[in-house]
């Protein structure tokens, strides 16, 4: 089963009318055995088996922010790791691809599978495709906007804050809005000025993987490889943010 998220442009006021609880969503499994995406409440659909790796095909400067939005998930439940090869990659479009992604700046595929003897489903593997046909931005704050040729406002994509985003559905996240929900989060659907995972975020990863949960700001433990890769997304981070 193949799941594909897109990740839409521009700002919009949600038509829903927000609830005074988290608002974090994921996938769940039907008593039926079918697979419901953008759910609060179940059993949710994660990875069976922690960590996860994930490589990066993009190169230079990209593979660098790939790197600090990595650290910053991990910072929270450390599941994440970026490594030379995995089944699970970050990478840019190919033309068909850019075709079906419309004006998605990035889109996150995933597949599922039934646990063995059981009426849940799994995360398999995940794939992030950005779009190259963007003219990526690097920044942190409020979102900058500018006119192009036509006169037309365009948001200046900052890549850093969409893989932030992206990540968070290899997690298993979902948008908040889509179960009538509204707060301050990376998830949301529709790019913002938030630039860093919210605390909607972090419940909503604690929920996903309540025993791999660490206290926000520590660093991930693991292998050397593991813990290099953290400190230097970190030290990235710390660069490209006036404030953490």
């Amino acid at each position: 089963m193949t799941r594909r998220v897109f990740c839409l442009a521009g700002l919009a006021n949600s038509l829903w009318r927000p609830r005074p609880s988290a608002s974090f969503a994921y996938a769940t499994t039907t008593a039926e055995r079918t697979l419901m995406l953008q759910q609060q409440t179940g059993i949710p659909v994660t990875w069976p088996t922690l960590p996860v790796t994930i490589q990066t095909e993009l190169g230079a400067p990209y593979d660098r922010f790939v790197a600090s939005a990595i650290a910053e998930w991990a910072a929270i439940v450390p599941m994440l790791l970026l490594t030379p090869t995995s089944p699970n990659t970050i990478r840019w479009a190919t033309p068909e691809e850019v075709t079906t992604m419309g004006v998605a700046p990035m889109s996150t595929h995933m597949n599922y599978r039934l646990r063995e003897g059981e009426k849940t489903h799994t995360i398999v593997d995940a794939h992030i495709w950005v779009n190259p046909q963007i003219r990526w931005s690097f920044y942190h704050g409020p979102l900058v906007f500018g006119v192009d040729a036509t006169g037309e406002q365009q948001t200046a994509w900052d890549f850093r804050r969409s893989m932030l985003h992206e990540l968070g559905h290899v997690l298993g996240l979902d948008h908040p809005q889509v179960i009538r929900q509204e707060a301050p989060s990376i998830m949301e659907q529709y790019i913002s000025s938030t630039d860093h995972c919210t605390d909607d975020d972090r419940m909503g990863l604690h929920a996903l993987y309540p025993e791999e949960s660490v206290s926000g700001g520590d660093l991930p433990p693991g292998s050397l490889v593991g813990a290099c890769l953290a400190w230097c997304g970190l030290r990235l981070w710390s660069w490209s943010r006036s404030t953490p």
